[in-house]
């Protein structure tokens, strides 16, 4: 009896893949898997719409990263590291892009200065396990402009102005999750700019001493569903219009553990 291959059945990815190896590969490579480039800006470089790469685990310093290209991807695996010495740390700015690290987490050193670990301005972009340290000393983790963009399981850590900052429409965040440092004043969730329908589902922030989720007026129809607040943060603050919140904050949780 012959074997049956179900995976014939599983459609495979359309685009190009490039590899990139920072202790293994060279750009003078074709970027293959046996002759990976060594850089992640080389890889961008060489996309066409709709391709990808395959990052392996290593720290990469590359500054100036932008996903320029409509539907491109990086893959991430498990250990690697943006840890540029200046400016932001990765630029999204094409259309429909992913940047993901599946099983694990992207580390992003966001502490060169009052810069952004991650700056989306291109449209529906999807991240998922992009994990941002600012160590008190970078500005932002993430900045959404772009419009119907989807982050899951993203974190922060000590940004000195806010964890994410939510410019564009239509945004949603899943499982994602902050902590601020003593004396920062910063927030956690900042939904700004006359952002419209951003939604937030199971999002945690504590130690944002302004805010852990704030909502600027202008904004409209924000949705915050099972959401915490936790020790540190300030008081959520709610100046946007038609907002539905469900934010248990330290101060109510204190209030319901008095009570039962």
């Amino acid at each position: 009896m012959s074997r049956i291959d179900f995976t014939d059945y599983i459609a495979k990815y359309g685009g190009a893949i490039y590899y990139v190896d920072k202790t293994g590969g060279s750009d003078a490579n074709a970027g293959t898997r046996n002759a990976p480039f060594e850089t992640i800006g080389q890889a961008i470089s060489s996309f066409s719409a709709g391709d990808a790469a395959v990052i392996k685990a290593g720290t990469y310093t590359e500054t100036g990263l932008d996903l320029d290209e409509t539907a491109c991807e990086l893959w991430f695996e498990l250990g690697a590291i943006l840890n540029p010495a200046t400016g932001n740390c990765l630029t999204v700015s094409g259309n429909y892009c992913r940047v993901t690290c599946e099983g694990g987490a992207l580390r992003v050193n966001n502490d060169a200065g009052a810069n952004t670990g991650v700056v989306v301005t291109g449209n529906w972009a999807y991240l998922n396990e992009i994990r941002v340290s600012c160590a008190s000393t970078g500005s932002l983790g993430f900045d959404i402009q772009g419009d119907g963009c989807d982050l899951r399981a993203c974190r922060c850590s000590g940004p000195l102005t806010a964890a994410f900052k939510v410019q564009g429409d239509k945004n949603k965040f899943e499982s994602c999750c902050t902590g601020g440092e003593s004396g920062d004043s910063s927030i956690g969730f900042w939904i700004t700019n006359s952002c419209d329908k951003a939604r937030l589902r199971w999002c945690s922030s504590q130690g944002h001493e302004t805010a852990g989720f704030q909502f600027d007026a202008g904004c409209t129809n924000i949705v915050a569903f099972q959401c915490e607040s936790g020790g540190g943060d300030g008081h959520f603050i709610d100046n946007a219009t038609n907002t539905h919140l469900d934010i248990m904050d330290k101060d109510l949780r204190e209030q319901h553990e008095h009570v039962y």
